[in-house]
């Protein structure tokens, strides 16, 4: 309220100004002087308020507009800064995961490698011990053959003696 009556207390004189000159001065030189000079200075009074609040709006949306910008390009910097350093990540990881392929295929060659050394192992004591055994049954089979050899000589001995000491007449 106390700004109101301020604001009405201010503006009533000059209300009240020109209507009196108005109406007063209807035809008159004088009335007409005095109300366009009374009119000049309320429109450069106008013009002044416009102005001003133009070039207030300018510098507010200069600064807006320039912190626009400084924030665009805090955000084209940070962009930047992100990439390179995600870049810089990704060959990180990369060569963490090379290695880690690396190591993981080296282990498991390690591991096939001395499977197929077991295996061959085995396989060498296997041969090995078939290889004996081969032995021991060859060596048997000679002395089977041998002993075979033998029996049958005996068998022919025994009939020769049979022909001609114990049945000399079938001859």
């Amino acid at each position: 309220p106390a700004t109101k009556k301020s604001l009405t207390q201010r503006n009533l004189p000059i209300i009240s100004k020109i209507t009196l000159l108005a109406l007063a001065s209807q035809n008159s030189m004088a009335g007409l002087l005095a109300s366009s000079i009374l009119c000049r200075r309320i429109g450069l009074r106008l013009v002044g308020a416009t102005l001003l609040s133009h070039s207030i709006l300018y510098f507010y949306e200069k600064m807006n507009w320039s912190a626009g910008g400084q924030e665009r390009a805090m955000k084209e910097k940070f962009v930047l800064h992100l990439q390179g350093k995600l870049r810089m990540l990704v060959h990180t990881i990369t060569s963490t995961c090379c290695t880690q392929i690396h190591q993981e295929l080296q282990y498991t060659l390690k591991m096939v490698c001395k499977l197929v050394e077991d295996s061959v192992g085995k396989m060498k004591r296997e041969c090995e011990s078939t290889e004996q055994t081969l032995g021991c049954l060859t060596e048997t089979l000679e002395i089977l053959e041998d002993l075979i050899y033998s029996a049958e000589d005996i068998g022919l001995r025994l009939e020769d003696f049979e022909d001609n000491y114990l049945c000399p007449g079938r001859r």
